[in-house]
């Protein structure tokens, strides 16, 4: 009964999926600006891939002195063939010594195709942590699976 019960939940997982469904990894570096100060960030994320222009996923890295985990929706809007423009927005905490602040991020960028299966990401935009907000930009590589 156990086996088929976890059999089940694989089928679930795995076999109910759109035929078309993947994954994306990726990772960025840039600098924030806030509160007057700039700093060095750095960010991975994993993403969903419900089709090739919209894409889900959780992000996480190092912000100013703290950590955030962030869910994240990247949306490439449909002009151009290798450099498309894209939306994306954050949504999460911001984790900093022993409190927490929640995280909200609005921006946009290039998706300069790279291939089939990797692009370059040129992006910024607004960034609010608690009650302080500021901007940022980023550069990076997102590897599509």
């Amino acid at each position: 009964m156990k086996r088929q019960v976890i059999l089940i939940a694989l089928f679930a997982l795995f076999g109910l999926q759109n035929a078309s469904a993947k994954y994306a990894i990726g990772g960025s570096i840039g600098a924030s600006h806030i509160n007057s100060k700039h700093s060095f960030a750095f960010s991975v994320y994993g993403y969903y891939k419900f089709d090739e222009q919209i894409l889900l996923g959780i992000t996480s890295g190092q912000e100013q002195s703290g950590v955030p985990v962030t869910a994240n929706l990247l949306m490439r809007l449909p002009f151009g063939r290798i450099i498309l423009p894209f939306f994306t927005g954050d949504m999460g905490y911001y984790y900093h010594s022993n409190n927490a602040a929640t995280m909200l991020r609005a921006g946009g960028g290039l998706d300069w195709k790279n291939g089939e299966r990797s692009s370059i990401l040129l992006m910024g935009g607004y960034q609010k942590i608690g009650s302080t907000e500021g901007l940022y930009s980023r550069i990076g590589l997102l590897l599509e699976f």
